[in-house]
């Protein structure tokens, strides 16, 4: 069965659960603040599966990005067969996008913010084909400090 770590503090875990249950997926919940258990279970599966390695590579991108650049963005194909999805990537798409852009303006996303560009004197959201382009501030920071 399906196991989902979150919150109910976390308005992308509520949203995801909500998802789930629309599309009848079965699932196991596992409140990662309300259980010492399963925040160490989240842990360790952050720390060691290969899941979480394109978070991970995300946080070390030190240009700019879009989010079809992170492998798992790109092979939302694989999930909608695995879980039986009845939607199309590209619906998948833009909705994780929406949602993604979302957690930027609200800064939630931390250390990503929307990349700009001047045009005509003055300083517009950057897009490449039509895909928003994000920049990493994180790694701009710890450089920083360094």
């Amino acid at each position: 069965m399906l196991k989902v770590y979150g919150s109910e503090m976390c308005p992308d875990c509520i949203e995801c659960k909500y998802n789930l249950d629309r599309n009848n997926i079965e699932y196991d919940n596992i409140d990662i603040t309300k259980s010492l258990k399963g925040l160490k279970e989240f842990l360790k599966l952050r720390d060691k599966d290969e899941v979480f390695d394109d978070a991970k590579e995300a946080k070390k991108m030190d240009k700019e990005f879009t989010l079809a650049d992170l492998p798992t963005f790109a092979d939302v194909n694989e999930v909608l067969v695995e879980y039986k999805i009845k939607e199309s990537p590209a619906q998948i798409r833009a909705r994780l996008g929406k949602m993604f852009n979302e957690a930027v303006k609200k800064g939630t996303a931390k250390g990503v913010e929307r990349a700009t560009t001047i045009k005509d004197g003055e300083e517009q959201l950057k897009f490449y084909c039509r895909a928003a382009v994000y920049v990493n501030k994180l790694n701009q920071i710890k450089k920083g400090d360094k």
